[in-house]
């Protein structure tokens, strides 16, 4: 102003500070979480347009995957997997937003495969199991039941014994796959049924063929197992009371040929097997 001296006056200092970023829907995942399947993530609606970059995490750790869809690995099932998107514009603080969490869950067995037996099911034979058809990869555990007991033999085959006489027996298969719920199933079940004793060897007599001396009936090579009786035989005739393993010779057996004949049985088995010896040469007196 004329007459005055020119002055001049300054404000207080405002500092300027970053703006805050919205993210005002928050992200979010679409899918079923089902192992075999993909995640969609959103990145929700961001009202001061910045640019968005994404990043898929398992139990809080990243993934490395930044695409907006995420394909589910068999590692992943029982695990948490959430979407986090992160804005950034210039003059804005950077903000991330993350959504809520999707678990993954096994998937179920594409297809399934029936176990078989093969086999009679009589005492002393042997069944043979089948883990029927199934997809590639699939890992199986076996166990046989007899009477839905566990037998505690996981082999493939299985030597039917006399005392599963009469009960029932089943192959159970227990499938696995990464990724996948493990599935069990059983085959249909076979009846034990009595077995027949196999073919053994021909009894032999030992001992000196002479009166008052002992012959001995033996049976080495028989089934394991079998329980054997006795009948001698004179000249092909049963000897009265002659029935032991073993036969002292009397005068009644002088100049006569002597023959053993041995019946054997076994627990489980619904015949007996009856073998005669070869004659000894006449008995001395």
């Amino acid at each position: 102003k004329a007459g005055y001296t020119t002055a001049s006056a300054t404000s207080s200092a405002v500092t300027v500070t970053a703006g805050t970023l919205t993210d005002t829907g928050l992200p979010s995942i679409s899918g079923t979480g089902v192992f075999g399947t993909s995640l969609t993530g959103s990145a929700g609606t961001w009202t001061e347009g910045p640019s968005v970059s994404s990043q898929w995490y398992r139990d809080g750790v990243a993934t490395g995957d930044t695409d907006s869809t995420y394909d589910i690995l068999a590692t992943d099932v029982g695990k948490s997997i959430t979407y986090r998107t992160t804005g950034t514009k210039a003059g804005y603080t950077t903000a991330s937003a993350t959504s809520s969490a999707v678990t993954v869950t096994a998937a179920t067995m594409p297809s399934t495969g029936t176990p078989s037996i093969s086999g009679t099911g009589a005492v002393g034979t042997v069944l043979t199991g089948s883990n029927g058809t199934w997809p590639a990869g699939v890992s199986f555990t076996t166990q046989w039941y007899i009477d839905g007991s566990s037998s505690g033999d996981t082999d493939t085959s299985y030597t039917v014994r006399a005392s599963d006489l009469g009960k029932d027996i089943l192959f159970r298969v227990v499938a696995t796959k990464a990724g996948y719920t493990s599935v069990t199933e059983n085959s249909e079940s076979v009846r034990v049924t009595e077995g027949t004793i196999s073919p053994t060897a021909t009894p032999k007599i030992s001992g000196t063929a002479k009166v008052r001396k002992t012959l001995t009936a033996r049976t080495s090579g028989w089934m394991p197992g079998s329980t054997f009786s006795y009948q001698w035989l004179r000249n092909g005739t049963p000897i009265l009371s002659a029935t032991g393993v073993k036969y002292k010779l009397t005068e009644s057996d002088k100049r006569k040929k002597i023959s053993v004949r041995v019946f054997a049985t076994a627990p489980g088995y619904f015949d007996s097997i009856i073998r005669t010896s070869k004659v000894t040469k006449k008995v001395a007196g």
